[in-house]
């Protein structure tokens, strides 16, 4: 009986497969330009082999292969009578052939399973730290997650990504692990100095050659930047990705999504905590955000992103002061309007965006952060409130009117900004696992964290700051000090009043 042979398409369509002598596709297939599956020109018999050990392998394939059909027992009752004794020795050849390949690999050495060796045991460990924690903290408000996915992918061909990886990992490394002026502070130079190179290369070359890894590797670089707060002020290549933003190949490159729009917003996030910090005008072109796709859908990341949006643009206006060839705030962002706007967002916001579990905060109890479980991004949250804490500033700084009222309504403002720090603070501790979420809270905390009176409220706030360092290896020492000397000059008027 001739062996059968189809392809998936035909036997759906229940129709005879018809091939040409030496054609990859069927007559079928080739007329309707469709890819074409074609089985195997034998069929394989049930096979006689039983599960056999790792030392047996290799004797028991040759044994097989020496077998022949001669020792076959005879056709499966299963199988058809008429099968050809060609086709049963095509059956057995294959199986042993399959038995030999098994034990062939079973004998590979584990060296030769691993990866092209490219990386030491130390580099694997640091790229290792580097996709399952720290990439986690840049895909805070990505689903699709380009840095721990398409960025770890491609650091294994652009030495400048993988360079950035290694730098950004080390120093996250000795952070958690070490005091500084140990020896991985001399690692972490010198990948970040090779990447420094690489990146020095790529900018020197046409600008028609600039693609998304060259973002990426900008971006690693601030990253590797910002996690030294104690020379945080030197914000060289967050000057530099601005400036590369504005570039038009990275703007059409960014508008198409992907890796490139995935660094841009990251580099958004960026620009937000050194404004916050460090008092400064939002020194990034806004505009340019407004072309993404973030705007054009409305999965949770690009709802996410918009909030994040919304807060530069809240951040830009209370910071007005203008530099030289920066975009001033636009035309219609009176502080009225951006409220508004945050208020359409929050109340169309994904019903994902919803705590699935809330408890409110009790004071009195000795727990005056509120316990927030949440199914989607944290950190998209604490934009919003974090835009309304800047908002609710502005308004406690220049307060309407004047007398009674003016004071009355200053207070407002005072437990309305507590209170929402507080919502930040318990955001973090209720997602602990959410690694991007316990960030914001300090940065607000450096802004405004003067305004919290109660003493159960600032004591918590110490000790979620030593939780942050050991979360997230941030450095809140210096913020505990400031706090602290703020909260006692305060106190010290009342006091004084009293």
């Amino acid at each position: 009986m001739k062996p059968k042979r189809s392809c998936e398409s035909c036997r759906q369509r229940h129709r005879r497969c018809i091939i040409r002598p030496d054609a990859i596709r069927c007559n079928g297939c080739d007329e309707m330009d469709k890819e074409c599956t074609l089985s195997p020109n034998f069929q394989f018999r049930p096979s006689r082999f039983s599960d056999i050990t790792h030392a047996d392998w290799g004797r028991t394939s040759s044994q097989e292969r020496d077998a022949g059909p001669g020792r076959d027992p005879g056709p499966d009752p299963a199988m058809p009578s008429q099968t050809s004794s060609t086709s049963e020795q095509e059956s057995v050849r294959s199986t042993a052939a399959a038995v030999e390949l098994r034990g062939s690999i079973s004998s590979w050495p584990p060296a030769s399973i691993h990866t092209s060796g490219k990386l030491t045991q130390r580099e694997a460990f640091l790229y290792r730290l580097w996709v399952q924690k720290i990439a986690l903290i840049s895909d805070a408000l990505d689903d699709e997650r380009h840095f721990a996915v398409t960025v770890s992918r491609l650091a294994l061909e652009q030495d400048v990504l993988l360079n950035g990886i290694l730098g950004l990992a080390s120093r996250f490394d000795r952070l958690a692990n070490g005091p500084s002026g140990t020896s991985s502070d001399i690692e972490s130079a010198f990948y970040h100095g090779r990447c420094m190179e690489l990146l020095i290369e790529l900018l020197n070359k046409p600008a028609e050659t600039y693609d998304a890894t060259l973002v990426a590797a900008v971006v690693l670089s601030r990253l590797y930047e910002e996690n030294d707060t104690e020379t945080d002020s030197l914000t060289y290549h967050l000057a530099g990705t601005s400036t590369l933003l504005g570039h038009e190949v990275i703007t059409r490159l960014a508008t198409k999504g992907g890796l490139a729009e995935a660094a841009c917003w990251v580099h958004l996030r960026q620009a937000i905590y050194i404004s916050i910090v460090h008092r400064r005008h939002l020194d990034i072109p806004l505009r340019v955000y407004e072309n993404l796709t973030a705007f054009r859908k409305a999965d949770d990341t690009s709802y996410g992103n918009r909030a994040v949006y919304l807060l530069a643009r809240i951040v830009l206006k209370y910071f007005p002061e203008r530099p030289i060839n920066v975009a001033s705030p636009q035309p219609e962002d009176n502080w009225q309007a951006l409220q508004e706007e945050l208020d359409l967002w929050f109340k169309f916001k994904p019903v994902s965006f919803n705590p699935i579990y809330f408890e409110p905060p009790d004071p009195n109890g000795g727990e005056p952060f509120p316990r927030m479980w949440m199914a989607s991004t944290v950190a998209t949250f604490q934009h919003y409130y974090s835009s309304q804490i800047i908002i609710n500033l502005y308004q406690y700084n220049n307060p309407l009117g004047t007398g009674f009222e003016a004071t009355k309504a200053m207070r407002n403002k005072e437990k309305f900004i507590a209170s929402s720090l507080c919502v930040l603070m318990g955001l973090a501790l209720s997602n602990e696992q959410a690694l991007n979420a316990w960030y914001l809270p300090c940065h607000m905390l450096q802004l405004c964290g003067y305004v919290l009176r109660n003493h159960i409220e600032r004591s918590r706030t110490i000790e979620y700051l030593e939780t942050v360092k050991q979360q997230i290896q941030w450095k809140t020492a210096p913020l505990i000090d400031v706090l602290t000397r703020q909260w006692a000059e305060l106190d010290g008027y009342e006091i004084e009043e009293s």
